[in-house]
């Protein structure tokens, strides 16, 4: 997800249960350009559902579907 507004900075996290956590382990947002970065390990086999927030306040909800490659 790159930044396309230069000064924007970027909040991530993992919605579990209906509230706010943080990013998955292994994973990293590099906030001033907007790129999310995760090499999931086959524990986390599952969706996840991860928020992303611009520094203007818009919202990106991602469903991220993990499953072991055949």
């Amino acid at each position: 997800m790159p930044s396309t507004t230069a000064g924007q900075v970027y909040v991530g996290g993992e919605i579990v249960g209906g509230a706010e956590h943080a990013l998955p382990l292994g994973s990293s947002l590099d906030a001033a350009r907007g790129v999310f970065y995760w090499e999931p390990a086959p524990a986390f086999l599952g969706t996840y559902e991860l928020l992303f927030v611009a520094g203007d306040r818009a919202l990106v909800r991602v469903r991220a579907v993990i499953e072991l490659a055949k």
